[in-house]
């Protein structure tokens, strides 16, 4: 069943959130507190085991809310992500286990938020997906999921041209018009950036390409 609401108070620049989840009271108790968050707009609550992908088809959301799915769950998740729609998909876990949440990444979740990391590590993270990054804790980043620093050599000709655009402040629709490819490339190739480099967002990314010499520092 979809619940929707229609957020008075909030603006068109918000951040739509479709929150999923297989418990009611952990849907209805996300969607309130995503009202009462700035910039954060929960535009609907539906079950992740029934109609996930019709719901995001339907909505639009900008960030999918999965929280605590079942291992059930990832059939869903990676129809969503076949879907081809525009929507970052964020895990939120009360625990962690390497095999689940390594296959929820491949499914196409993007953000990871732990219980530890609090509201403020959800909010933060739902911006980080929403701007094209990744974001995952760095306590679980490197074991759990298999990324490992990234080693001299590993980024390739398109990988170096990327960071260097994401280093001079373009944003994605610039990047893909810039490369001759579409946004949503953009944002699969940053991810992907994100994990070969072991950081969690854009910025970080950039810092470490620096670091290890792939690109020059910009200068105003």
């Amino acid at each position: 069943m979809v619940r929707t609401f229609p957020g008075p108070g909030h603006s068109a620049e918000d951040i739509r959130v479709l929150v999923a989840s297989d418990s009611e009271l952990a849907r209805d108790v996300f969607t309130f507190s995503l009202l009462r968050s700035a910039g954060l707009e929960p535009v609907a609550s539906t079950d992740i085991n029934s109609g996930l992908a019709e719901s995001a088809r339907t909505l639009q959301p900008d960030v999918i809310l999965l929280v605590c799915p079942g291992t059930g769950a990832t059939s869903s998740i990676a129809e969503v992500a076949r879907a081809g729609l525009a929507a970052r998909l964020v895990l939120v876990s009360t625990g962690f286990d390497p095999r689940i949440t390594g296959n929820l990444v491949q499914a196409g979740v993007v953000g990871i938020v732990l219980e530890s990391q609090g509201w403020r590590g959800l909010e933060d993270t739902i911006r980080v997906v929403h701007s094209g990054g990744f974001c995952v804790p760095q306590s679980i980043a490197g074991s759990a999921l298999g990324v490992k620093p990234a080693r001299e050599g590993s980024l390739n000709a398109r990988d170096i041209q990327l960071l260097d655009l994401v280093a001079r402040g373009l944003t994605n629709s610039e990047i893909a018009s810039r490369m001759n490819v579409s946004e949503s490339t953009v944002r699969s190739r940053l991810s992907e950036l994100l994990l070969k480099l072991n950081v969690s967002n854009r910025m970080q990314a950039v810092t470490e390409a620096i670091r290890l010499s792939y690109i020059e520092p910009t200068r105003p």
